[in-house]
């Protein structure tokens, strides 16, 4: 019997070691947990999908929800659970027969107040009409999530965005952190096993937010709760610099490196292989990586590609953790890149952003404040709006409402650049728009034509100069004809104002809504009319540096859209049937009044071409005057500076050179003025 009782007893030392849990913090993942949920974040009732089922609706006190069930098999503690219920004070627990509701104050854990068995986002609080709890599945059995939601819930005297997420299979939890009106701090995220034991994030009871305000998954944080010991060795490679592209160089491997283990590393080997080949190992020493924490690297040995163009499969991990310690996790050792090898010449990049706004919106005033203030700050930041996204207004196209059903779910809000940067909200405009002007681009884009006043026929050439490699897709040409300060009267027209009444705000005093308002960027047309895409085949899929694409396009002007106030945005983007894919290389923008003519051609002369073009050192143009008249020539970089100019009164038959030996390498735009009569032209320099 002692016998007996003592291998009982070890089993019971063997199982409580086991019956624990570790957290891992994801600090900056760049998507929800295992990506199934890319749905937006936005309140009950005020944009959020109407996927979700309500829970529990908004309440004054603290109140447990009722019972719900867990879609599939899901264990807590090593324990098979079936149900839950959650408070509207941000505490889900698998003790469905707990009265006692946690309050609104938050603490420490473990605590009394909190059923054992349960999960806490603990400080949050529900107490609005729209602060409704809901939840939903995500995901095919066998990987499924199922998702908690507090959208719109209150913490530091803002809203705030959290989640309980829990897995299939792998009996994983997950506290997301998700959307922010401000900084919010005081909470407790964690689980409690009973009274006596509990896994708490550090810093609870007053953790704060680590995600902003958009209303997406990119910038979301989420802390997985795992069953089971920690690893003491664990190392996985969570960045790479060279993730996009590699330069037909020496390139630095450089990146992060994260400790999930129970043990500070200080010493480990540090690895990369190219394309399978030849592991490239270096002896990383004095580390000093403390447990959740990540330690910047640059591998001692450099990597040269051999050939521009081509992709290359980079792989980095670390193995002989302090010494010769094999990592305990090798499922998440490893981070793998396809980096494109490029020249590094780079065009002048432009960023467009596309606000989505309507007229019943009354948060959109401050996003036209914000998007002026970024455009003004930022001259290679070009602004547009679509009329689309809460409703529709007067100004609204059939194109808008197209952008919006793939970029936005609510309004104010944006696309920059499209790509992963859409729906976004209007607090990270302005840094997402520098952080995507700081990007290579391997291609400039220009525009060219003329615009007849008479008849309002518009020819505009779009050129598409590549200055390096691009990674293969569907590329394809898009131009948007936009108008500024455009009124109107009626609904259609007269902006809801919420800041009619906010001391201080500009908008204060103006009425709500706002008759007579004045709307700028607002995106009247889109070319190509069969397709809001863009015009597809022009450009190889695989361009190459110094290749050459144009597209003309031709419409009429409505004769109501004033053409002193518009302008023409041209872009280049990627077509895919993946919303996220859809990336804009660069983009450019001119005033229609640039390309004013009163005929197709100049009454009084007659122009050849620009010649040698391209040119490496000067070039010259031809004009035959019928008559003395002052010509007046200005050669425009893609900044918009005029960088030569030439400015004379001429009779017959002239040779006029430019002088444009001195000037850099790139696309520029040769303004041709005589008289009242102007036609731009494209020149390009490349010695």
């Amino acid at each position: 019997m002692k016998k007996i009782t003592l291998v009982l007893f070890g089993l019971l030392i063997s199982l409580a070691s086991f019956s624990q849990y570790y957290y891992i913090p994801e600090t900056s993942p760049g998507q929800n947990p295992g990506g199934l949920n890319n749905e937006s974040e936005f309140p009950l009732g005020s944009g959020l999908s109407a996927n979700w089922t309500t829970v529990l609706n908004g309440v004054t006190t603290p109140t447990w929800s009722p019972i719900q069930t867990i879609p599939f098999a899901f264990d807590f503690n090593g324990s098979a659970v079936t149900d839950f219920k959650v408070s509207s004070s941000g505490v889900l627990t698998f003790t469905s027969s707990a009265t006692t509701v946690p309050s609104f104050t938050n603490a420490a854990l473990p605590n009394a107040s909190i059923p054992d068995a349960s999960v806490c986002v603990w400080g949050i609080a529900g107490t609005g009409p729209n602060d409704a709890i809901v939840k939903q599945t995500f995901g095919t059995a066998p990987n499924r999530q199922h998702w908690i939601f507090f959208p719109s819930y209150t913490a530091s005297g803002t809203w705030t965005y959290w989640s309980i997420v829990l897995e299939e299979t792998t009996n994983n939890i997950y506290i997301v952190d998700q959307r922010h009106g401000a900084a919010v701090s005081g909470l407790t995220l964690g689980i409690q096993i009973d009274g006596t034991t509990a896994y708490s994030v550090v810093g609870s009871p007053n953790v704060s937010n680590i995600a902003g305000g958009d209303s997406g998954p990119l910038d979301n944080a989420y802390y997985l709760f795992k069953y089971g010991a920690q690893p003491s060795f664990d190392l996985r490679v969570t960045q790479t610099d060279l993730y996009e592209f590699v330069i037909l160089s020496n390139n630095d491997v450089t990146g992060k490196i994260q400790n999930l283990g129970a043990d500070t590393i200080t010493t480990f080997d540090l690895v990369y292989t190219v394309d399978g080949g030849t592991p490239v190992s270096a002896t990383i020493s004095s580390a000093n990586i403390l447990p959740y924490t990540e330690y910047q690297f640059t591998h001692p040995t450099q990597w040269t590609p051999s050939t521009g163009g081509n992709f290359y499969n980079l792989c980095i991990y670390a193995e002989n953790l302090n010494g010769a310690n094999a990592d305990e996790n090798t499922a998440n050792d490893t981070l793998c890149v396809m980096p494109i090898c490029i020249n590094g010449n780079t065009g002048t990049k432009h960023v467009l952003i596309e606000e989505f706004t309507t007229t019943s919106c009354g948060y959109c005033p401050d996003g036209h404040l914000v998007l002026d203030d970024i455009l003004t700050n930022n001259p290679n930041v070009i602004g547009v709006c679509h009329h689309a996204g809460y409703g529709t207004d007067g100004m609204t196209i059939q194109a808008n409402e197209d952008y919006a059903a793939v970029f936005a779910t609510g309004a104010p809000t944006a696309a920059i650049d499209r790509g992963e940067n859409i729906d976004l909200s209007r607090n990270i405009w302005e840094s997402t728009s520098l952080d995507q002007l700081a990007k290579w681009t391997p291609c400039d884009v220009s525009i060219a034509g003329t615009y007849n006043l008479t008849n309002r026929v518009l020819n505009a050439d779009v050129d598409v100069d590549f200055t390096d490699f691009a990674v293969n897709g569907d590329l394809r040409i898009t131009l948007f004809v936009v108008e500024n300060d455009v009124t109107g009267t009626g609904s259609g027209f007269d902006q809801r104002n919420y800041y009619n009444a906010t001391a201080g705000h500009p908008m204060e005093g103006l009425g709500d809504p706002i008759v007579g308002y004045s709307h700028n960027h607002v995106v009247r047309e889109v070319l190509p009319s069969s397709d809001v895409w863009g015009v597809s085949g022009t450009i190889l899929s695989n361009p190459q540096p110094s290749d050459n694409y144009s597209y003309s396009f031709s419409t009429t002007l409505n004769p109501t859209w004033n053409h002193n106030n518009v302008k023409l945005v041209a872009f280049v983007s990627y077509y895919n049937v993946i919303d996220t894919k859809r990336d804009i290389l660069n983009a450019f923008e001119i005033d229609l009044s640039s390309i004013f003519t009163s005929t197709q051609e100049f009454k009084y002369a007659k122009l050849s071409e620009i010649y040698p073009n391209p040119t490496n050192n000067n070039t010259f143009i031809n004009i035959d005057l019928q008559e003395e008249n002052n010509v007046n020539i200005n050669v425009i970089n893609l900044l918009g500076k005029t960088v030569y100019n030439y400015n004379n009164s001429i009779f017959g038959q002239n040779k006029i050179k430019l002088e444009t030996s001195d000037l850099p390498n790139g696309i520029y735009l040769v303004e041709i003025n005589i008289g009242n009569e102007k036609v731009t032209k494209k020149l390009v320099i490349s010695k």
